[in-house]
């Protein structure tokens, strides 16, 4: 058992689900492999709290066999559904910069009174504007 103590806002503590979906798998990836493989994971690095199940950094170690995938952020630029430009930034705050700049450079074809940032795929990968259809621009974030 880990001599650990978590702080609740830090990041090696998470739900289940999140642990999953940050590893890269699906959202069931934990409670699923925690039913079939249940020694797997060591003593005092998952629990269940009511029916919410949280699991430590070093118990997806050990359950996965590799580290959390490091996330590389990207702001791209699409038209008619292509790639026209593409920039790896450090960070998602980086990218919200650069973002900005793009949608400046882009006032002619933009309703300042109706821009909203948001998640514009289903996965909420991609952070961004969709302008009119088939040009995007937006952060997306590949681990």
């Amino acid at each position: 058992m880990s001599e650990k103590k978590y702080d609740l806002h830090d990041n090696d503590l998470m739900t289940a689900t999140e642990a999953s979906l940050r590893w890269g798998y699906d959202s069931g990836y934990v409670r699923q492999m925690k039913k079939k493989y249940p020694n797997k994971i060591p003593g005092g690095e998952i629990r269940l709290f009511g029916k919410t199940l949280v699991i430590t950094r070093d118990g997806m170690e050990a359950l996965t066999g590799k580290k959390e995938p490091i996330p590389h952020f990207y702001v791209i630029e699409e038209d008619n559904w292509s790639v026209q430009s593409q920039k790896e930034v450090k960070n998602f705050e980086d990218g919200k910069e650069v973002l900005k700049q793009l949608i400046l450079n882009n006032l002619a074809f933009v309703n300042l009174d109706q821009v909203t940032l948001k998640y514009i795929d289903p996965a909420k990968t991609k952070f961004g504007l969709s302008i009119r259809p088939g040009k995007r621009i937006y952060i997306e974030c590949r681990k």
